[in-house]
């Protein structure tokens, strides 16, 4: 190293202290708040806020003292759980998870506006509680002593799990208003339960499209009005969600979402409707050989077609009229059998099928599904 009067010359590679300082990103918190510990009260911010400064208020604010080896039932294989069994300390999990959510997401926040800050910090409170509250219940699962500690209550130290999608349903409805935290989920809408255990069956089957699909059944056309329709899009997309739709025209024009469209409740390309109804979309074939398997019909192939010839009407009425057959308890079943049926015999990769036959545009309109 060169000197200069006997002392070391200073290098030019190290950046004084107060030009550090005043190159850390800070963003303004004057028109935010905090939620309270118990998400009750709010508590205003005033200045700038750095990735560090926020994320530490937000632990102050939202991480109290416990005692970890009486506390939690994890603190036996915790990295932040102090050596002295006594010592108070702030939970490390929850305050690394917090300083790593800011440090990460902090970039996006200097950009947002104060009405997307709020939504962002009252989501982060939601995943400061999700990962507390998941944590302890993890706890809790592994540790005999709590299990048994509840004797025969003690399936409700398990079933309290689902009380964490609470969290997460939170977490979506506020992160959704931001682009970069906003995780697209989908999910389908049919009209009754053998369109779900339909598109289970195939599920089972582990192919790709239909493997990961989440449906919900909002069961029967009283419940297709708009009105009640519209609340339970008007849910799924408060938490995140993009809504597909399948109902039944009954014979009708198919446009029996149109309403929901206009109110722009879910999208046109995002609808599906059979023109009668799911089991009138089965193909012929397919339909008759899950009625022999169930022991509903005893007919040839070519005497079942030729019943349907001509006519114009849902399948339902015309197995009651020519043979005397009720569906009505027997649906779930039928679907399961038929997606089988589907999948034994390769429908889905025959493109005529998928093309002309509308239950097999149905499947694709489910494959469009992401």
């Amino acid at each position: 190293m060169r000197k200069n009067n006997g002392k070391p010359c200073r290098s030019n590679s190290k950046t004084p202290p107060s030009t550090t300082s005043a190159r850390v990103a800070k963003k303004s918190m004057n028109n935010c708040t905090l939620l309270d510990i118990y998400g009750v009260k709010r508590i205003p911010l005033t200045g700038d806020y750095s990735a560090n400064s926020l994320a530490e208020t937000m632990i102050d604010h939202w991480v109290s003292y416990i005692e970890c080896h009486r506390k939690c039932y994890r603190a036996d294989h915790c990295r932040y759980a102090p050596k002295r069994k006594h010592d108070d300390i702030r939970c490390g999990v929850i305050s690394e998870a917090i300083r790593n959510l800011v440090r990460a997401t902090f970039p996006v926040v200097k950009e947002l506006d104060d009405s997307q800050t709020q939504k962002y910090l009252d989501g982060a409170f939601f995943y400061a509680r999700f990962v507390g509250e998941a944590e302890g219940m993890i706890g809790m699962c592994i540790e005999s002593d709590c299990v048994n500690f509840f004797g025969e209550y003690s399936p409700m130290v398990f079933g309290g799990i689902t009380r964490l999608r609470e969290h997460l349903d939170s977490i979506a409805s506020h992160w959704r208003a931001i682009e970069d935290l906003h995780s697209t989920q989908h999910i389908l809408l049919v009209e009754g339960q053998s369109e779900k255990a339909f598109l289970d069956e195939l599920r089972k089957s582990h192919f790709t499209s239909f493997l990961h699909l989440k449906i919900d059944v909002y069961e029967g056309k009283g419940n297709r009005r708009p009105g009640k329709l519209r609340m339970l899009l008007d849910r799924y997309a408060r938490n995140g969600y993009i809504v597909y739709l399948q109902g039944d025209a009954d014979g009708s024009p198919a446009d029996v979402f149109n309403d929901l469209v206009r109110a722009g409740c879910v999208e046109q390309q995002n609808a599906f409707a059979f023109q009668y109804d799911f089991e009138t979309a089965m193909p012929p074939e397919v339909l008759h050989g899950a009625l022999s398997a169930m022991g509903l019909i005893d007919c040839t192939l070519k005497e079942y077609k030729q019943a349907l010839r001509g006519k114009r009407e849902s399948v339902m009425d015309i197995l009651a009229d020519c043979f005397s057959v009720s569906l009505s308890d027997h649906k779930k079943k039928l679907a399961e059998i038929v997606a089988r049926l589907l999948l034994n015999n390769n429908y889905l990769w025959n493109e005529d099928f998928m093309r002309n036959n509308e239950l097999g545009r149905f499947l694709a309109f489910v494959q469009r599904i992401r």
